[in-house]
């Protein structure tokens, strides 16, 4: 049985210590950037992909209870999207369960507080991460798929 064992350990590819998780993209990034440039994109530079991901579903929180070093900057409806006018078209449901493409959308993000935004009549806010915060998380979330960043 050790044999076995240590003929599984060593033979090439079966178990690798240095093995990265695979990258899969946020089905919001496909709705935003369309198939084929998804693709390329994630075959050229995963590490974008990654940044994509961790900035759609974690770049904010939501919560009923906001930090002390929070600046309160109005109703999350009257955020506009990057590329227009239009403000966000979804319900206080979707934010709530994170149904909807946050960087699509023009939420501030201070250098050292927290920017919260509330979220209808619900009593929750949707709360984004500081600079320094968040680029940390980041650089962690890259890690962990075993890639440099």
């Amino acid at each position: 049985m050790t044999i076995l064992f240590m003929v599984l350990i060593t033979t090439p590819g079966f178990y690798d210590l240095n093995a990265q998780k695979q990258v899969v993209p946020d089905a919001k990034l496909y709705e935003m950037m369309g198939q084929e440039e998804v693709d390329m994109t994630l075959q050229l530079a995963p590490e974008k992909i990654l940044i994509y991901n961790h900035m759609i579903n974690y770049s904010f929180y939501i919560s009923n209870n906001v930090p002390s070093n929070t600046k309160i900057m109005g109703s999350v409806f009257d955020v506009k999207q990057i590329d227009g006018n239009q403000t966000l078209a979804v319900s206080e449901k979707d934010i709530l369960e994170n149904r909807f493409n946050y960087i699509e959308y023009d939420f501030r993000r201070s250098s050292k507080e927290y920017l919260a935004y509330k979220i209808g009549d619900s009593g929750s806010y949707l709360i984004v991460y500081p600079e320094d915060i968040y680029f940390e998380k980041e650089k962690a979330y890259v890690r962990s798929f075993g890639i440099k960043y």
